[in-house]
């Protein structure tokens, strides 16, 4: 990997990101602007054309910006990320600008929380579908603990008690906040928002992976045993060949979920093997990294073309800059694994050289026959923010 071309790579992202400002666009926003047309509501209820409008989403957004007119939004998780990133950044450079940018950022997410629920929470600006209607701005765990993951390394740097507050406030919610599952004497399982009763296995994980963290800074024996719980759920959620699926094994077999029950994607089959190898890490004893080593065998022999990061075990296209981003993510963790290391010496030039606008933002979407060149903030430009940055802190340039 050329040391010019990625740091390029950065400050062309990082000017973009300054012009853009903090709200942006999503591809869930673009998608209820979509169901809201008048030709979606007389026909949206056909099959065929539920598909078209969803293949239309996913090769051709920017052609539907005219049509559609999406408002740009603040997105909480978007900023947790971007936080992340400029955390990065000054650790690596020790600029105050970056310190002023996180500290800015942080303030507007302390400022613009869920309100009525327990502790500090977060969700998402857009109405979404999860069989049922989430609202905007109903708290996720995920976001949430996005958000999470900015304050506990802000604190680790800046050491600023009022971050110390806001952590205890996030891990009140992530324990108090959501619908909670006992499956067995040893296992817990959270669901995805307060609204639902998802057993979503990498969300779930992330509030485990949270107070693993946290528990460095607090003796609290409730934390502990929860995240022992979940891990102990997660380890049995895992598949003989080293793959998890989207939902835990306890979900009923409902039919709107029949097609994602039995899921497994780049995404969130790096989300969880990052999120278990930190946990592993943080709880004490001596758990076991068998199942770390199998789920990255199988990341890495079934979610590549060689270096290329794929949609799904089998289906390759389309390339999504979020698989791309996990990529790098992931690979980098598990760095030490030199085949891990092999493919994102790899994957970072290519992603660059194939994703990466000439105005600094990277696209959505890599098909064989095009590029989906619309600038998602949250999904595209903020992981890919991070995971870079991430790269420069891990690297010694």
């Amino acid at each position: 990997m050329d040391d010019q071309t990625f740091h390029n790579s950065i400050q062309r992202l990082e000017r973009w990101l300054n012009n853009n400002g903090l709200a942006g666009l999503d591809p869930y926003t673009l998608e209820a602007k979509l169901n809201k047309t008048s030709f979606y509501q007389k026909y949206g209820n056909n099959r065929v054309v539920r598909h078209l409008c969803y293949r239309l989403l996913q090769v051709f957004p920017e052609y539907l910006l005219p049509i559609l007119k999406p408002e740009p939004e603040i997105n909480a998780k978007g900023l947790g990320l971007l936080a992340l990133g400029y955390l990065n950044l000054y650790e690596s450079t020790g600029q105050e600008t970056y310190r002023q940018k996180t500290e800015e950022i942080l303030t507007w997410l302390v400022n613009n929380r869920s309100k009525g629920y327990p502790g500090y929470c977060w969700g998402y600006p857009f109405d979404w579908f999860t069989e049922i209607l989430i609202p905007a701005n109903t708290p996720s765990s995920v976001v949430t603990v996005t958000v999470g993951y900015a304050f506990i390394r802000a604190y680790k740097l800046f050491k600023n008690s009022d971050y110390l507050k806001v952590i205890t406030k996030i891990a009140e919610f992530l324990t108090k906040g959501l619908n909670c599952y006992q499956l067995s004497k040893n296992e817990l399982c959270f669901s995805y928002t307060p609204l639902d009763d998802k057993q979503v296995i990498n969300a779930n994980l992330f509030i485990g992976d949270y107070l693993g963290r946290v528990l460095k800074y607090f003796e609290n024996e409730e934390w502990l045993r929860i995240a022992t719980k979940i891990y102990n759920f997660t380890i049995r959620c895992q598949n003989p060949d080293g793959s998890f699926y989207y939902y835990g094994p306890d979900m009923e077999p409902r039919p709107a979920l029949r097609k994602t029950l039995k899921m497994i994607d780049h995404v969130h089959t790096g989300f969880v093997l990052r999120a278990l190898q930190t946990l592993t890490e943080n709880l004490p004893g001596n758990k076991k990294n068998i199942y770390i080593k199998m789920g990255l065998k199988f990341y890495l022999e079934e979610l590549f073309d060689n270096y290329i990061p794929k949609f799904m075990p089998r289906i390759k296209y389309p390339v999504n800059i979020h698989s791309v981003s996990e990529a790098i993510l992931t690979l980098s963790q598990f760095r030490e694994d030199p085949q891990a290391r092999s493919k994102l010496e790899k994957t970072i030039p290519w992603a660059i050289a194939n994703f990466q606008d000439k105005r600094g933002y990277f696209y959505y979407n890599l098909f064989p026959f095009r590029k989906a060149k619309i600038a998602y903030l949250r999904w595209g430009q903020a992981w890919m923010f991070y995971a870079l940055t991430q790269i420069r802190k891990n690297r010694k340039y």
